[in-house]
């Protein structure tokens, strides 16, 4: 039986939450995998734990990587890997830097939107298996969610005896594979308030709203990047934005912002449990975000509505298109607020959450389970 060891971006939480959901899906087929994690920017226990498995023709090893740190990380340990070692990494975008790791790693998941056949002719070529999925792998399962809510309940009492919830993501400014970054503004913030906001009121809709790291963390008038955005109780420019805009239709006991902060865990899974019990719940998420995206789609069936935005590049265009093509989710229009009512959607063409995918992969042909 292979060891896994699990490499984890610092204060990369969408990069840790790949491998974390790839390991709960591993885990739920063959628990008594050993299992353990190391940070990417210290490596020198790992390099030891490898030099150990190469002395050893009968010990085996699986490595699991995510993201731009975790391409480093195999370009680094790549001199002294042996047949005896798997090296997988996962990410939720093709990065300029990953045709680097072709032929050092066994395995690369990605969303299939991402991928073009010239990476897939140079990676075949290269001996490196392509893991196409639908999203992205995330550790939001109904387990999960469902902890998480009891974990907050109180948060959501004021929610105690409605009917009819919806709870929003709000955008985020997000990078290019080439690091340009692109941003959601507070007005286009404000915008999306509007929209929601006479949603929500003709709909009669009670609104828990969520924010993010990357929400109204650069200035998109000179690019850079707000340094206190998320660390001190002062809400951000965009957020801010959509609040304020808001209150022009709905009364503030309707409402509540659920702002993140880096000191303290966002409990947006406990609002995916509130919207997946509701008798009528909604959950619009922000189009750039892949991870946000693929969890809300795997655990909210027919309650996912996608919200276009500016910090969107072709990949997450291409992304959102794939979920729509999946039959997973739709697209915001404005003739939802006319009709108040989340259009019916043909679930039986459902694709398999991606860390389930890369799990079965794992375990069919690289780990050996007895």
């Amino acid at each position: 039986m292979s060891d896994i060891i699990v490499v984890l971006n610092e204060g990369k939480i969408g990069d840790q939450n790949q491998l974390y959901g790839i390991v709960e899906a591993l885990k739920s087929q063959s628990p008594n995998l050993s299992i353990k994690y190391t940070p990417h920017n210290e490596l020198k226990p790992l390099k030891e734990i490898i030099n150990n498995t190469c002395r050893d023709n009968y010990k085996k090893l699986t490595i699991l990587t995510s993201g731009l740190e975790g391409i480093n990380v195999i370009n680094e340990i790549a001199d002294e890997l042996c047949p005896n070692i798997v090296v997988l990494n996962t990410a939720h975008m093709i990065f300029k830097e990953h045709p680097s790791i072709l032929g050092k790693a066994n395995l690369i998941a990605l969303p299939k939107h991402s991928i073009d056949n010239d990476f897939l002719k140079h990676a075949s070529e290269k001996k490196t298996e392509i893991i196409q999925t639908v999203g992205v792998s995330h550790n939001s399962t109904p387990t999960i969610i469902k902890q998480e809510y009891e974990k907050y309940a109180k948060e959501f009492q004021w929610l105690q005896g409605k009917d009819k919830i919806a709870m929003i993501v709000l955008g985020g400014d997000a990078p290019t594979s080439e690091g340009e970054i692109k941003f959601y503004t507070a007005e286009e913030a404000a915008k999306g308030a509007d929209l929601i906001g006479q949603f929500c009121k003709k709909g009669n809709y009670q609104l828990m709203i969520f924010n993010g790291p990357r929400t109204g963390q650069y200035n998109p008038v000179t690019s850079n990047k707000n340094e206190l955005a998320h660390k001190n109780a002062e809400l951000d420019v965009t957020t801010s934005a959509f609040v304020e805009t808001l209150q022009k239709y709905m009364d503030p006991s309707q409402f509540k912002l659920y702002n993140f902060s880096h000191i303290s865990p966002s409990p947006y899974k406990a609002g995916f449990w509130v919207v997946k019990n509701a008798k009528e719940g909604l959950c619009f998420l922000p189009g750039e975000s892949t991870s946000m995206i693929s969890e809300g789609n795997d655990n909210l069936p027919n309650r996912t509505i996608i919200m276009h935005n500016g910090a969107m590049n072709e990949t997450h265009i291409k992304h959102v298109k794939s979920e729509v093509d999946a039959g997973r989710t739709i697209l915001f229009t404005p003739g939802f607020i006319e009709a108040s009512v989340m259009p019916k959607i043909d679930f039986t063409s459902r694709a398999k959450p991606a860390s389930a995918k890369i799990a079965d992969i794992l375990l069919k042909k690289y780990l050996s389970v007895k």
